[in-house]
């Protein structure tokens, strides 16, 4: 079967090495995983105050409702039901929805009594005559207890270590999640990571002058543009303390920043803003695009370099651009090994020797 991912990163340039890094995992953790059966009261309200948390992708509801209702009837009937899979956030104890998304809504809504799909009434159909076209109020006492006190089997994964941060979180919701979707690595990111900086990620994407520079008014469907985003700002203020993979080093710069202060949020904004408005002006749609489509080792440096150089740049930034893409050894960089840290130095310094006056 065709990935429909082959055509929605047709703008990016196909580089093997970045392909490779988005697979390779260095790490080892301890995990325990344990069950733990939720009453569908306790589940209730545990989603009422936000401590499950369903990921944005998963938050389309696919059940018609006979599904849901033959659902809801298991339970009054005292039949099992397929349990669900949590991953526990460590920094907030929240859990992360693996597997059960549908199952949860339904019981909230019912309990809602409004059906997910149309916000239209939710009342039972194609069920036992005792229970058919009632709500949740409309239940016998006895009923509704029932339901209530029915118990959801959850399996939860903790990570133990390593203790400073939550990365295997990413790698199991990667591995486990059974939503049907093949994700990619920023979608993974994006629910795994939520929080202010995730938030900030999403606000600067929809920047008018780097969605001019990046060519196209809508995000990208797989949040490619977003990484790219957190590809830089994950080196300017770690650059120094890189290890391969990439991906795995993205990922733990997002852990450690979900949450991070008003302050530095504040200067993420404004550096990454001030920075594409500035090659926008020098250098426009060619800033990072070599052979056409966006090459993000060519989008690391450029961005990279100017941003901590603003004061230093040469006067015909375009032009010199427009060399540096002619530099076998700046080429070879940012198409073969490009997440080995030797080659991330290479194309950076390579890069300050074309745009910085020395």
């Amino acid at each position: 079967m065709k990935d429909n991912c082959d055509d929605e990163n047709k703008d990016f340039e196909k580089v093997q090495s970045e392909i490779d890094d988005e697979t390779e995992d260095t790490s080892t953790y301890e995990i325990i995983p344990y069950g733990a059966d939720f009453t569908l009261s306790v589940l209730y309200d545990k989603m009422d105050k936000e401590e499950i948390i369903i990921p944005d992708f998963q938050r389309r509801f696919v059940w018609n409702i006979k599904q849901a209702s033959k659902l809801v009837e298991s339970f009054l009937l005292g039949l099992p039901v397929p349990g669900i899979f949590f991953a526990k956030d460590k920094k907030t104890g929240n859990l992360l929805v693996i597997d059960g998304q549908q199952r949860l809504v339904t019981c909230k809504s019912f309990r809602d009594e409004v059906f997910p799909i149309k916000d239209e009434e939710f009342a039972l159909r194609s069920v036992h005559e005792n229970w058919e076209g009632k709500k949740y109020s409309d239940l016998l006492p006895v009923d509704r207890k029932r339901f209530d006190d029915s118990v959801l089997r959850a399996t939860i994964i903790q990570q133990i270590s390593p203790k400073g941060d939550d990365t295997s979180t990413y790698h199991i919701f990667q591995r486990l999640n059974t939503g049907g979707t093949i994700l990619q690595n920023q979608e993974v990111r994006n629910c795994v990571y939520y929080g202010k900086f995730n938030d900030l990620l999403n606000e600067l994407n929809n920047d008018d002058i780097w969605r001019a520079v990046y060519n196209s008014k809508e995000p990208h469907k797989r949040m490619k543009d977003i990484e790219l985003i957190l590809r830089f700002l994950s080196l300017y203020y770690n650059f120094e303390h890189y290890t391969k993979p990439m991906n795995e080093f993205m990922s733990k710069f997002m852990d450690d920043n979900r949450n991070t202060d008003e302050k530095k949020l504040s200067d993420m904004k404004k550096l990454f803003l001030e920075t594409i408005a500035f090659i926008d002006k020098k250098a426009g749609y060619y800033a990072f695009r070599p052979k056409g489509p966006i090459n993000a080792s060519a989008f690391d440096s450029v961005m990279y370099i100017v941003a901590k150089n603003r004061d230093k740049l040469k006067e015909d930034l375009k032009g010199q651009i427009a060399k540096l893409f002619k530099d076998t050894s700046y080429l070879k960089a940012i198409s073969e090994g490009t997440t080995d840290p030797e080659s991330i130095s290479t194309r950076m310094k390579i890069a300050k020797r074309y745009l910085v006056v020395e």
